[in-house]
């Protein structure tokens, strides 16, 4: 008889402190248990930090120095940020669900798609392509629930959503790179948590600044998501 083998002492200690500041925190509060949470902010948190150790290995470090410098490749920040962002994401979906006549049913679907989209925002996109296809055929694998529509669909569907909001110049493609960095700079220019673009020239990272500052221009804004000052305040760039 096979027994499952069990997880190193070190990632169980990981997924316990998880598991620890879920209960602490307002992660608890987004209505998924402590198991579902932890299970999918740890399987992240470990895969950033086995991408980080590949990178340091092809560049010449010995496995044992890559492994140690790559545990700096995230942090608790990191897990503090998914439940920002979640909540931030629960808030937005939540008028869907007040007028839904599946209340329970749809409450479900709507936090497990904030989650994901906060996993999407912290760990997601500061992959390259290498490591995005196993990034989210893992997370598929952890993900809570059977017959769901997969991480990535849910992640793009919510990047192609809320940029169709955003008020663009005519001439301006709507380009993946753009999306992604437009995205992601005014959800956390919203929410207030730093973001360092890098890229190549020319792959929207000044663009898609400005196009921020466009469009969150409080009650001015183009665009009447946007005038929502509650939720998205005017931006000074000065």
């Amino acid at each position: 008889m096979q027994t499952a083998a069990k997880k190193p002492k070190k990632q169980r200690n990981k997924k316990a402190y998880i598991e620890q500041k879920i209960s602490m925190d307002q992660g608890a509060s987004l209505g998924l248990g402590i198991n579902q949470l932890s299970d999918l902010i740890s399987a992240a948190q470990q895969m950033i930090r086995e991408f980080a150790s590949w990178q340091i290995k092809n560049v010449g470090f010995s496995t044992e120095e890559a492994e140690q410098r790559a545990k700096s490749s995230v942090s608790q920040r990191d897990i503090q940020r998914v439940f920002t962002l979640a909540t931030f994401f629960q808030k937005d979906y939540s008028e869907k669900v007040a007028q839904s006549p599946a209340r329970s049913v749809v409450d479900i679907d709507l936090i497990r798609r904030a989650v994901l989209v906060a996993l999407g925002i912290v760990y997601y996109l500061r992959l390259d392509t290498r490591y995005r296809e196993q990034f989210c055929k893992r997370i598929n694998e952890k993900e809570f629930g059977t017959g769901r529509t997969p991480f990535l669909t849910v992640f793009q569907y919510e990047i192609d959503t809320f940029v169709d909001k955003l008020h663009l110049p005519r001439g301006i493609a709507k380009t993946n790179a753009l999306k992604e960095n437009l995205f992601a700079t005014v959800v956390c220019t919203v929410c207030r948590i730093p973001l360092i673009i890098v890229g190549a020239p020319g792959s929207s990272k000044t663009l898609s600044f400005n196009l921020t500052l466009t469009n969150l221009k409080g009650a001015e804004s183009k665009k009447k998501t946007f005038r929502v000052v509650e939720r998205f305040p005017a931006l000074d760039p000065h």
